[in-house]
């Protein structure tokens, strides 16, 4: 999606949509911290949380949920063994990541 404001509004206008998966229109989200601050705060105040994912690493949550102030993050390889999208979650990496997530 090109203007990533523009579909949020429409998105907003819809009472049933309660979450939005997006990576800020880039491969990884770690590329559109910019994107991904600006939606979080369009969608301040309503019943829409923006939930970031794509590329998300353990070792870059923490200060990417800092810098955004996105309240929820999807992981895929990310906590898969052997990062790969398709393997197991690897428990230790969750732990990790919600570890790093609840001391902030």
């Amino acid at each position: 999606m090109r203007d990533q404001r523009k579909a949020l509004d429409v998105l907003l206008a819809f009472d049933a949509v309660t979450n939005v998966l997006t990576s800020g229109g880039k491969p990884s989200v770690l590329d559109a911290e910019a994107t991904i601050r600006d939606l979080v705060r369009q969608a301040s105040g309503s019943r829409c949380t923006v939930l970031a994912g794509a590329g998300l690493t353990v070792d870059a949550v923490a200060g990417f949920v800092n810098r955004t102030q996105v309240e929820a993050v999807h992981f895929g390889s990310g906590v898969r063994m052997s990062g790969n999208g398709l393997a197991p979650i690897d428990i230790d990496k969750l732990a990790r990541v919600r570890a790093l997530l609840n001391a902030q």
